[in-house]
């Protein structure tokens, strides 16, 4: 005969003649719950953060200033391809083509001053733009014509910075620092050929091989 007997903590004792035995009951596991339960997020808003909409709008006066510098820059692309026109005229096809490439430059000058206004949801705003009559005779008259028109677009720049400066604008500092460092590489290098065409005076020779150099800017 076998006896049984139950504890409250789970264990029992089976007697069976003169031997014990011992073993243990754990209660039967819970089944898991079927039920699923669904927890609903508030709608989402789309509409940017105030402070993200106040850092990127642009004070009035800088992007006037700043459209300003977007139809200077496509002045300059015109004033230097009528210079190119001139030195291909006078058969300085080298010096041609290294005025082409700087109308190139100057275009790309003012599509990243439009990007900097069209990024920060301005408008850009061209006008006409006003070309002087331009009539050379030599190369040294169209590269002192470069460096005044050169002078012209850094001072420009610089009344830029003093604007973006009064307004307290800080997002447009790292496009007008980079203008400002490239100007001052404009500027000297036009004054660098300015200075090698003064040395090669008249000089048909001379004036023929700084023709082939500069035209082989890349």
């Amino acid at each position: 005969m076998n006896t049984y007997l139950l504890y409250p903590s789970g264990l029992f004792t089976a007697r069976r003649g003169g031997g014990r035995r011992s073993a243990a009951i754990y209660p039967p596991r819970a089944k898991p719950s079927t039920r699923c339960t669904t927890t609903i997020a508030p709608p989402y808003s789309h509409a940017p953060p105030s402070s993200n909409i106040a850092a990127m709008s642009i004070n009035q006066k800088l992007e006037e200033a700043l459209n300003n510098q977007v139809i200077a820059e496509h002045q300059a692309a015109l004033v230097y391809t009528q210079l190119a026109y001139e030195l291909d005229r006078l058969s300085l096809t080298g010096m041609s083509a290294w005025m082409f490439a700087q109308a190139d430059e100057e275009r790309e000058h003012a599509q990243r001053f439009a990007d900097h206004l069209i990024d920060r949801d301005s408008r850009v705003n061209l006008k006409t733009i006003e070309l002087p009559e331009i009539k050379i005779e030599s190369a040294l008259e169209a590269f002192e014509l470069s460096l005044a028109h050169e002078k012209k677009v850094s001072a420009m720049i610089r009344d830029l910075v003093r604007v973006a400066e009064e307004v307290k604008d800080i997002d447009s500092r790292p496009l007008l620092d980079s203008f400002l460092s490239e100007q001052v590489e404009e500027e000297a290098t036009v004054g660098e050929i300015i200075d090698r065409l003064k040395m090669v005076g008249a000089d048909g020779s001379g004036l023929l091989r700084l023709d082939a150099q500069l035209g082989g800017r890349e």
